[in-house]
């Protein structure tokens, strides 16, 4: 889609495929980015301490691949992960929703 894009953050023990009834329509009209979280769904195992600074670093990663400023969307786990990115790290934001 044409619209701002989008990064939706799953909550625990979940993955990005709890996305799957919203994704379609979301696509319609914005770039939509699901990633799994670390440690979660198909990302693999950990590598080394799942901390908060490095899934910040994680989270800043997938923040930046869309081309213009993404609104970051958190359910649950996802949400608090996303206002805390938003607080440390959130300039280069459209906006935040949280779930």
């Amino acid at each position: 889609g044409e619209g701002p894009p989008l990064v939706l953050l799953h909550g625990p023990g979940e993955s990005a495929v709890n996305w799957r009834w919203v994704l379609p329509e979301l696509m319609e009209s914005h770039r939509v980015v699901a990633p799994d979280l670390p440690a979660h769904g198909r990302s693999g195992g950990r590598d080394g301490p799942l901390d908060a600074p490095r899934v910040l670093d994680w989270l800043e990663e997938v923040v930046e691949r869309p081309s213009s400023p993404p609104v970051l969307v958190g359910h649950v786990l996802g949400g608090a992960l996303a206002a805390r990115y938003a607080a440390a790290r959130g300039t280069g934001l459209r906006g935040l929703v949280l779930v």
